[in-house]
């Protein structure tokens, strides 16, 4: 007869053999995801890992843990084996999640600061907005520059920038619209008035303008590029007899012309062509007064300030919401604004969104994270400036990954 205990197994052993087995499908389970990994190029690899910072942690071992426990599997796994596995799987999460927290830390602040680096604007927001510009603003006869960073509001009618007239005589000015209708340099009336289209310009984005007398010739060019170019009918002249105003202006007959609604990031004018054939649109830090400037302004000023001294060796005294004509109703534009404000300087090199030399996941990170929005906390995550963070920005991230050159 044969004894019961060699025909069946031992409830102990039975219970060890059934864990081993479990134990074994777990780790089966856990390592197949691992291999398809590893079959991954270096560079989407990289790219899971740097989107992994937004996901809220994981269960999964790292790669390394798990081969160890995998090679485990060829013999019995007591418990407290598996209770030690866990432990460090446990530790492993923790710190993922702390160094998760901290990177979320460091893109709040990262972004508090470019925040604060924003270049601050004036908004134009009613047609009667002005600011009055005094003394002398009768610049040299010859060629002359006026440019300026705008960003137009929806709507906004073709209205007035800026305007320097010389009663009867001169009359130098620019009034543009998001539809491209310009008028500009008329004198004497309507004789000398140069008026057109000059295309579709964008409403709600930041756009360069300038507007260029060259010789014989008017330019005007949107972002660096030639958009028109228009014979000028010269008959304007020097004397002391001038006003000048940005926004609303009253010319000499008494006629109201409506500001431009929008806003204003810096506006220079200048004696002379500062450009001949298309150029890069500068950065207001690389705008600075020279022997050329006859008015700088950056409305960098608080809200509230009344009166603006520019920057240019002219030092004009600049009132806010003061009309022209002694007495006549005006209205002020708002200074103070910073969100959404065109960014004071180039980024190092494209891609880096945060200005640290590098282009990594902080910047990969800015992206994902205001994706499909025109970003006013953080306007480099829209690095081509068209006015949503896209893929078109993402590939330049990715295009540009690790050290600037």
């Amino acid at each position: 007869m044969t004894h019961a205990s060699e025909t069946r197994l031992n409830p102990l052993r039975l219970r060890r053999l059934r864990r081993a087995l479990a134990a074994d499908d777990q780790v089966q389970s856990r390592t197949r995801p691992h291999a398809r990994r590893v079959a991954l190029s270096m560079f989407a690899a990289l790219f899971v890992g740097i989107a992994g910072l937004a996901w809220h942690g994981t269960n999964a071992a790292p790669l390394s843990t798990t081969a160890q426990f995998a090679s485990r599997t060829s013999r019995f796994v007591s418990p407290a084996e598996r209770a030690a596995h866990a432990a460090v799987v446990e530790s492993m999460k923790m710190q993922r999640m702390a160094t998760i927290q901290a990177a979320a830390l460091g893109a709040a602040v990262l972004v508090t600061s470019a925040h604060a680096q924003n270049s601050g604007y004036a908004r134009f927001d009613q047609t009667s907005d002005t600011i009055r510009i005094l003394g002398n603003t009768v610049f040299a006869q010859g060629d002359f520059t006026y440019e300026a960073r705008i960003r137009f509001l929806a709507g906004s009618p073709r209205g007035s920038i800026i305007w320097e007239q010389r009663i009867g005589t001169e009359d130098k000015n620019l009034q543009l619209g998001p539809n491209g209708d310009y008028l500009a340099s008329g004198c004497a009336g309507s004789s000398g008035n140069v008026t057109g289209n000059l295309g579709a310009v964008p409403e709600g984005q930041w756009i360069h303008v300038a507007y260029v007398h060259e010789g014989s010739l008017l330019k005007f060019y949107i972002d660096g590029l030639l958009r028109a170019s228009r014979t000028f009918n010269s008959c304007y002249g020097d004397a002391a007899d001038s006003w000048m105003s940005i926004g609303m202006f009253r010319q000499q007959f008494g006629t109201d012309r409506a500001s431009f609604l929008g806003d204003l990031d810096w506006i220079r004018v200048s004696s002379g062509a500062r450009y001949t054939s298309d150029f890069t649109p500068p950065y207001e830090c690389e705008v600075t007064a020279d022997a050329s400037t006859q008015l700088l302004l950056k409305f960098n000023e608080p809200a509230g300030t009344t009166t603006l001294i520019d920057e240019s060796a002219s030092q004009f005294q600049c009132q806010i919401g003061v009309h022209v004509q002694t007495g006549a109703s005006a209205s002020s534009p708002t200074l103070g604004n910073t969100d959404g404000g065109f960014p004071a300087c180039a980024p190092l090199c494209p891609g880096d969104i945060d200005e640290n030399t590098v282009v990594d996941g902080v910047d990969l990170a800015i992206v994902l994270g205001r994706w499909g929005t025109n970003p006013k906390d953080y306007p480099r995550a829209d690095t081509n400036d068209d006015g949503t963070v896209d893929g078109a920005d993402l590939a330049q991230v990715l295009g540009m990954w690790g050290a600037c050159p």
